[in-house]
């Protein structure tokens, strides 16, 4: 969980974004053999008066569309 008060969603989004292409591009080992390691990441702003809970069911939501078009991608609620 990445919190960015204060931050609107295409911001968020992009920051999400970044921060996958960073871990793609960075080689990561295990053993002496390079592994390839990518994220995929639910995106979404609260909404006012919105619960907790209803704000993490809507980003994990978005994790889940992430994951079924294809992994290694970042989708908004």
């Amino acid at each position: 969980i990445l919190l960015m008060p204060e931050t609107a969603l295409d911001a968020a989004t992009q920051v999400a974004d970044k921060l996958r292409i960073e871990i793609q591009d960075t080689p990561f080992h295990f053993r002496d053999t390079r592994v390839t390691v990518t994220v995929s990441a639910g995106v979404a702003q609260s909404q006012p008066d919105e619960p907790v809970g209803s704000l993490f069911e809507r980003t994990d939501a978005a994790l889940y569309k992430a994951k079924e078009a294809g992994r290694n991608r970042i989708k908004a609620a």
